[in-house]
């Protein structure tokens, strides 16, 4: 028998967890879901009260994008209703890691594992969907490469090592000399950090500018030539309502 602190189950914006409150309850917890993992979640519900689980009507789940909630069941087995109502046609595996990095497969039932008595404490646990056998090319947007290719272009070799590596790198304005790091928006955990796509380093302040409308690295790009372009920095630094105030910024 095992004891797992926490439980992940990945999903398409981040992850949705579990969190362990005794041997027989747990807690749900889920921030920004899409339409598609609200879904999963209200048929989540829809089981757990079937199954004497949930005590809140399925409808007060949520507050906005966020849901928070009780489940009087063990976390294996919330866990193993969330990963079938996520991927209804995928064969899910569950694993939990161990201190130190050791991992080994969790069945059913009892949370039996193939490790004996001696492994460490369980970090934490995940259910996975496995992936399909076979070696098509990686689906790529083309797009999106391209991209990549025509951004790298513009940058220096130090700029491409840490876009590569970390998907942000440091530019430099041409009208105020502040340094600036560009993040890319698919860049989740260096965005928790920089707060948006383009950061003034200088002044410690995010600045609010973004074009969903092409590609992460178009609009890295852009935000690299005008920042060095002579003007224009001053029109990134800009708000849109200003932009208003100030129509020689468009010209």
């Amino acid at each position: 028998m095992i004891s797992v602190p926490t439980w992940f189950i990945p999903s398409f914006h981040g992850d949705i967890r579990l969190e362990v409150i005794d041997k027989t309850s747990c807690m749900v917890i889920a921030e920004q879901v899409t339409e598609r993992e609200k879904k999963a979640l209200i048929q989540l519900a829809e089981v757990a009260s079937k199954k004497g689980w949930l005590t809140s009507p399925t409808g007060s789940l949520f507050s906005e994008h966020t849901l928070k909630t009780k489940m009087a069941a063990p976390i294996a087995n919330v866990a193993r209703a969330i990963a079938k109502a996520l991927k209804p046609s995928r064969k899910i595996i569950s694993a939990v890691v161990f201190e130190g990095g050791k991992m080994h497969e969790i069945f059913d039932g009892d949370m039996a594992t193939k490790a004996d008595t001696r492994e460490p404490e369980p970090k934490a646990a995940a259910s996975v969907a496995a992936p399909t056998r076979g070696c098509p090319a990686p689906d790529f947007v083309k797009a999106d490469l391209r991209a990549k290719n025509v951004l790298e272009a513009f940058l220096t070799p130090d700029q491409i090592a840490d876009f590569r590596q970390y998907n942000r790198f440091v530019t430099v304005g041409a009208d105020t000399g502040h340094h600036y790091m560009v993040t890319s928006r698919q860049a989740r955990d260096e965005l928790a950090r920089w707060q948006r796509t383009l950061y003034d380093l200088d002044d410690g302040m995010p600045l609010c500018v973004h074009d969903w409308t092409v590609p992460a690295a178009e609009e890295m790009l852009s935000l690299h030539v005008l920042l060095q372009l002579d003007g224009w920095e001053s029109f990134i630094r800009r708000e849109e309502h200003d932009v208003e105030i100030h129509p020689e910024l468009w010209q």
